[in-house]
């Protein structure tokens, strides 16, 4: 079946761009948005950003990210970028999904957004990264849990420090 093969691929994009994107270094040129070797047959992947795709941060790991997890699956990026308010969050879903099999929006900026535009592209998958859940079959999220990850930081920290101190910047409430 042709929806579970796309998950499959979904799902393993979704983990390429964010493994990839936390790989990529600061310096790093940002890929081009077509793959070389166009194909009719390659998979068409859409990425939503909330800021520019060459930004040296967030947005352009994860696109950088999906490029190169493209390059190696053989599929087709193409990105809408600077998505910074509601409504461009809503219009940039909608405008990947009219053209791509699967559309990635980067962030909780996408999370609104995402339960609403999906229902309206069932033949569309969606991923959205912190994103909101629903009863949308095509709607795929992944949220990020920092906590833990922060947890053996600190963990890890504390076992390092020379001085028996460390130090934490934080954004959730810590009890």
């Amino acid at each position: 079946m042709r929806s579970r093969g796309v998950f499959r691929i979904a799902a393993v994009l979704a983990a390429g761009v964010l493994v990839l994107g936390a790989c990529s270094s600061d310096d790093s040129d940002s890929a081009s948005a077509d793959s070389s070797e166009s194909s009719s047959d390659a998979m068409k992947v859409g990425i939503a950003l909330s800021a520019a795709s060459n930004d040296k941060g967030f947005s352009q790991a994860h696109y950088d990210g999906l490029v190169t997890a493209c390059e190696t699956l053989g599929c087709e990026v193409s990105v809408s970028e600077n998505a910074d308010d509601p409504q461009k969050t809503i219009d940039a879903l909608k405008n990947l999904a009219a053209d791509n099999e699967l559309v990635i929006g980067v962030g909780a900026e996408f999370a609104a957004a995402g339960t609403s535009v999906a229902p309206q592209f069932p033949d569309t998958q969606f991923s959205i990264i912190n994103g909101e859940t629903s009863d949308a079959e095509n709607l795929h999220v992944y949220v990020i849990n920092q906590g833990y990850a922060a947890y053996v930081a600190g963990a890890v920290a504390g076992t390092v420090t020379t001085a028996d101190t460390i130090g934490y910047l934080g954004g959730l409430d810590i009890p």
